[in-house]
């Protein structure tokens, strides 16, 4: 407070209230000379300089006033001898000079406090707007200017790189690039660790430079070259704060004033160290996001097949998309892969919830499938196999999934599916015709017992089957255009029955819609049986899976 009331309005205008200061005595002693008005007006001489001027022209303007009001009331020639209204009109003048400062001061005051509690609420709302690590630090970086300063200079620790990184910002373009090739305001030379930077870097300390001189400018450059560029710009007041995360110092915060004049004071450094701390948390928070979403995304890879195998004369398209971000591990899976001479199994499936706990349950439905596929034909039997798994986990998770066991024919591809909870799968025909598949079931990890059923399906030349999870339906339905209804006149509307042109149709229509992005995993697997395709079996292994449809 006391800092602001003396010194608080900066130079220029300091100096235009002394001036008026200077002058409004003057002006008021010849309005007084020429008009009949009280004497009491030379407060309009008071009031407007310690307005805008504080306390110091206010008290200039007040002594000024007095000593040309008693001036004033002398006639020529008499003594100036003190009366006692004089004294009086002195005290008067004082304290309407230092009352209009004082209040003047603590408006600019609260109203600078505001100021800067809006500029840190609307940093948090960018903050949490991304978590983009890299976005985050450059967004604060442009907030600052010109608001708080002129110049902006971040380092920060890079998690697992020595090395620091740099981040600056200023509205003016070419001061930009003539920074950049030094560096920052205040570069911390690498045999030097008493520069500002370095000693926040490492010892967390704050610096306040209330007027950067040219001794403190030599310091920091180290050469001349460097000087010479740094004296350019012109620096005059700088700050330097440690940025403090949970993990200690993360970085440092310097911010300098140039063309503005802005002064910085000891009185500054509160704000400027919760500013820093906010930023800290954020660029924390961002960072560790980053860092949960390769997890994810390289656990997210472990539990999806890459490798699709190739079945002749079909065609095995897959699409996949996460929900979100990709900070969190979703439920849904696919797998396509051979399970035995001639034979293929396709497996899709949904586990309820993200996360780690989701993740895990998913890994064991994917493997238990692939286990089970090799010694039961039926898909019914691998569906028990990963109920039976999922209880014995003794996890607050269930399971929908559907899994197809896929044969060669003389005419085509013979299928046996079975469905736990899943949406049953569709099949688009040649003549361009679309059938669900009858197939429902009960979810998969919450009765010991589960209702499963094997439904037989034969694709011919030109048929397709889709296979998807309920995020796309989801999807529909929330962009209020029918689910499953939507999903059946995609199908009927696609002309011909290639499994790209279907998978990219279902999948690129559900990625459209207004709104915020899909809350559920988006899985699709279409198997599309080549119109000119040549495929071969005997008769026994058609009998072989038309027996075991009905076994």
């Amino acid at each position: 407070m006391w800092h602001e009331l003396m010194f608080g309005v900066g130079r220029r205008r300091m100096l235009l209230a002394l001036g008026l200061a200077v002058l409004g005595p003057i002006v008021v002693t010849v309005v007084l000379d020429r008009f009949m008005v009280p004497v009491m007006l030379y407060l309009v001489a008071i009031i407007p300089a310690a307005y805008l001027g504080r306390l110091w022209p206010g008290l200039v303007a007040a002594g000024l006033s007095w000593g040309a009001m008693v001036a004033f009331l002398r006639s020529p020639g008499e003594p100036l001898v003190r009366q006692p209204y004089d004294s009086v009109a002195l005290v008067l003048f004082i304290a309407v000079a230092a009352l209009v400062a004082v209040e003047e001061a603590a408006r600019a005051r609260g109203s600078r406090t505001q100021d800067r509690l809006a500029f840190l609420a609307e940093a948090n709302r960018t903050w949490m707007a991304s978590l983009d690590y890299e976005r985050t630090i450059d967004e604060f970086a442009r907030l600052t200017v010109p608001r708080l300063a002129d110049w902006c200079a971040i380092r920060v620790r890079t998690e697992g790189d020595p090395e620091l990184r740099s981040y600056v910002a200023h509205h003016d373009p070419e001061k930009m690039r003539a920074l950049t090739e030094i560096g920052e305001p205040f570069p911390p030379q690498a045999a030097d660790r008493s520069s500002p930077l370095a000693q926040a870097l490492t010892s967390g300390r704050r610096f306040v430079f209330p007027r950067i001189t040219e001794d403190l400018l030599r310091q920091w450059a180290g050469d001349e070259q460097v000087f010479e560029r740094l004296s350019e710009l012109r620096l005059f007041s700088g700050i330097v704060v440690p940025l403090l995360g949970m993990h200690g110092v993360q970085g440092a915060l310097a911010l300098v004033t140039a063309e503005s004049r802005r002064r910085y004071s000891a009185a500054d450094l509160p704000f400027f160290e919760e500013l820093a701390r906010a930023a800290a948390s954020a660029i924390e928070n961002a960072r560790l996001h980053q860092s949960q979403s390769r997890m994810a995304q390289t656990l997210q890879s472990s539990l999806l097949t890459t490798d699709i195998p190739e079945i002749p004369g079909v065609d095995v398209v897959v699409r996949y998309r996460p929900a979100g971000e990709g900070a969190l591990v979703g439920g849904d899976f696919y797998d396509v892969f051979e399970a035995g001479e001639g034979s293929w199994a396709v497996a899709l499936g949904d586990v309820s919830g993200k996360g780690p706990e989701a993740a895990a349950v998913t890994g064991l439905v994917r493997y238990t499938v692939r286990a089970a596929i090799v010694r039961e034909v039926k898909p019914s039997s691998v569906l028990e196999a990963v109920n039976r798994q999922i209880l014995r986990q003794n996890v607050a998770r269930f399971c929908t999934a559907v899994v197809a066991r896929v044969d060669r024919t003389a005419s085509g591809l013979s299928m046996l599916v079975s469905c736990g909870g899943h949406p049953p799968p569709l099949v688009y025909r040649r003549e361009q015709r679309v059938e669900s598949i009858e197939c429902t079931g009960s979810l998969l990890g919450v009765w010991p017992d589960p209702d499963l059923v094997d439904v037989p399906v034969q694709l011919g030349p030109g048929d397709a089957i889709v296979f998807y999870t309920d995020g796309i339906i989801e999807r529909f339905e929330r962009a209020g255009r029918g689910g499953d209804a939507q999903l059946v006149a995609l199908l009927w509307e696609t002309e011909g029955a290639e499994a790209e042109r279907i998978a990219d149709r279902i999948y690129d229509e559900a990625s459209i819609g207004e709104g915020e992005g899909p809350t559920d995993d988006m899985a699709l697997v279409v198997l599309g049986v080549r119109p000119d395709a040549k495929l071969s079996a005997t008769d026994s292994e058609v009998e072989a899976v038309s027996s075991s449809a009905t076994d």
